[in-house]
């Protein structure tokens, strides 16, 4: 008999919830990040910092695919301001 692993779910729930609740006032860097770390952990990951080191650089860089490339705005928080500024000045 199937059981479901209850405690993944909420971690995916909870995952999701993170980032729609951060994504307005932290940004979509920030909200993804969470969300990634909170899936990872449902899908068994103990390794945080590596966790959110690997969200940091996949939703940045989808960021700025979407936002510089496409001119499509996803949620720019701090971190995205503070980025288009950087890239504005190089």
């Amino acid at each position: 008999e199937y059981t479901p692993d209850t405690l993944a779910l909420r971690w995916l729930a909870a995952g999701m919830l993170a980032n729609i609740v951060l994504i307005g006032p932290a940004g979509f860097t920030v909200a993804s990040v969470v969300m990634f770390t909170m899936v990872a952990r449902a899908f068994g990951s103990t390794q945080i910092l590596r966790d959110a080191s690997y969200g940091f650089a996949f939703s940045l860089i989808a960021y700025i695919g979407f936002a510089r490339a496409l001119g499509i705005n996803i949620g720019a928080g701090p971190l995205e301001r503070a980025v288009d500024s950087f890239i504005k000045m190089i």
